[in-house]
């Protein structure tokens, strides 16, 4: 029996998606596969790394405005 690489696993998608969902930004699609599964992939785990980042700098601006009140930080 063979493997298709190229075949998106969709249970394993909607884990991920239900994960950020919820606001687990650790989770990731896992990057074995090739063609346009592993396109799927690459770039929702970008999108997952790019909210995961925002969050973080919304927080720490949340910390450094309610805090310290310096709303001109950055």
């Amino acid at each position: 029996m063979t493997v298709d690489t190229d075949e998106l696993d969709i249970k394993e998608l909607l884990k991920t998606l239900t994960a950020v969902k919820k606001g687990n930004f650790s989770v990731r699609m896992p990057i074995d596969k090739t063609g346009l599964a592993g396109k799927v992939a690459d770039t929702l785990n970008d999108i997952i790394e790019l909210n995961q980042r925002m969050v973080q700098e919304f927080n720490r601006i949340s910390t450094v405005v309610g805090k310290e009140g310096k709303i001109t930080q950055r």
